[in-house]
């Protein structure tokens, strides 16, 4: 083969095919423009074939074969080798110039990967799946479990077989309890649910009837707490007069070697206010039931004071009841007049625990009273005192000091024990009450007890720390 750059110049012949280049005839190509012309001869020189290309602009010719402007390739886009056969070298060279070609387009190439990987993956799930069902096991690990025996060895193929279908028998027929007892817990669920509803009904309408109740307590309550203030003010006016009433303490400082009487003055709050109060503690005092009583608790915020029993009254108690209560010989007097306590804790925001103001003690209050020293609105208002359940009343407060002040400044100076002590603010020694009485002249004669004048009988301080049914610290 020869080729041309310019007319009339051969080319080199082509030693691969065997052919002497002097009996190769040369080719020449020209035309209207210029091109490159290959020319091809076969070994046999009865069939002599020359095939001259020529890639340019213009025509070509050849001396003994034929040229053309626009050879077509020996591939094609459309298909190789579509003028002749392949022999196994051709074929070599197209897979080698296939592959450049895909080599040179990437996206070409990764579709081909893709495509290579996609039937892969499809290939091995259809045998995984196939040999799942062929053993009758929901995963591979279950195989794998069911192909070792105990020893972690594995088993023979009979065996194996036959466990694996064994397990499979027994997992179908778990599946089949575990759908059972679901179902079975649906339906609880839903009996459970349907349970709660009624039960939810039965307690609303229960909560609703005790509610019922409760607001019918509560009305029957202030009835009867309204019935006592109504017969309270009634009986009140008409023994003692409609007010204001007054109540004059005397008592004796123990730090007093005179053993001096000293005296402050109450008054009672309006009947019209505290009427079951103040007619409660006007009947202490016309019984006597303060004479001969005791201050004994000198608190931050409060002094204190009420029955306390003495050494011979409680021997005596002792030997009649085998009972050691001193408390219940302190209110002995008070029991049997019915005056040991009122009947509801009355309360009323128009005469509040301020400074000076008396108020009885504990649930629902009495028989002992404190004088408050400080403000107590909020100690001993509604709200105050939490140790109780019905923490929502008020300690009653039915008085205030108008005269004697300067005897009280007196008594809160009186030594008490420290606060850290087991008797933490109690008097050494306790203050004598040696009587009270009411100023003024009742409209109707009433005998009361006679007034104690023996001022030897006073304990040095209580036998027992009394019961405090409030708190101490403000």
């Amino acid at each position: 083969m020869m080729r041309s750059g310019r007319p009339g110049q051969a080319s080199s012949a082509y030693p691969q095919y065997g052919v002497p280049a002097a009996s190769i005839p040369s080719g020449a190509t020209y035309g209207n423009g210029y091109g490159q012309s290959d020319s091809f001869a076969s070994e046999s020189p009865s069939q002599s074939y020359h095939s001259t290309s020529s890639v340019g602009y213009g025509g070509g010719y050849s001396n003994g074969g034929y040229s053309t402007s626009a050879q077509p390739p020996l591939y094609s886009e459309e298909g190789m080798f579509k003028d002749k056969p392949l022999n196994s070298r051709s074929r070599r060279g197209a897979f080698i110039q296939l592959a450049k070609l895909y080599a040179k387009e990437p996206i070409a190439w990764a579709t081909v990967a893709a495509a290579l990987f996609f039937m892969l993956t499809v290939h091995y799930r259809g045998q995984r799946n196939w040999i799942l069902r062929s053993f009758e096991v929901p995963t591979a690990r279950t195989l794998f479990e069911n192909y070792l025996d105990s020893s972690g060895k594995p088993k023979p193929c009979d065996e194996f077989a036959t466990s694996t279908r064994g397990n499979h028998a027994e997992s179908h027929e778990l599946r089949n309890q575990i759908a059972n007892l679901e179902h079975e817990v649906k339906l609880l669920e839903k009996e459970k649910k349907q349970l709660k509803k009624k039960q939810r009904e039965e307690h609303e309408d229960a909560i609703e009837h005790l509610s019922s109740r409760d607001y019918a307590w509560k009305e029957q309550v202030e009835v009867l707490q309204n019935a006592t203030q109504r017969e309270a003010k009634r009986a009140a006016t008409e023994l003692f007069g409609p007010g204001p009433h007054h109540v004059k303490f005397t008592v004796i400082l123990p730090t007093d070697e005179e053993e001096k009487e000293r005296n402050f003055v109450v008054e009672l709050a309006p009947l019209e206010i505290m009427p079951h109060s103040v007619h409660f503690f006007l009947q202490q005092v016309v019984h006597g039931l303060w004479n001969n009583a005791w201050f004994y608790l000198n608190g931050p915020h409060v002094l204190q004071g009420g029955p306390q029993a003495e050494e011979d009254e409680e021997e005596l108690w002792h030997l009649d009841h085998q009972e050691d209560d001193d408390r219940a010989v302190a209110m002995k007097n008070f029991r049997d007049m019915d005056l040991e306590q009122l009947a509801f804790p009355e309360y009323s925001e128009k005469f509040p625990h301020v400074k000076w103001t008396l108020g009885f003690t504990g649930r629902p209050g009495g028989p002992d009273f404190y004088i408050n020293k400080i403000d107590n609105r909020a100690t001993h208002g509604p709200g105050g005192q939490h140790q109780h359940d019905l923490d929502e009343y008020g300690d009653p407060c039915f008085a205030k000091v108008v005269d004697g002040f300067d005897i009280l400044d007196m008594m809160f100076k009186e030594p008490t024990y420290h606060d850290d002590h087991e008797w933490g603010w109690f008097f050494k020694d306790p203050i004598h009450i040696v009587r009270a009485k009411i100023m003024e002249d009742a409209p109707l004669k009433l005998q009361v007890a006679p007034e104690s004048e023996d001022h030897s009988r006073k304990p040095e301080k209580p036998l027992k720390k009394p019961k405090i049914d409030h708190q101490v610290d403000p």
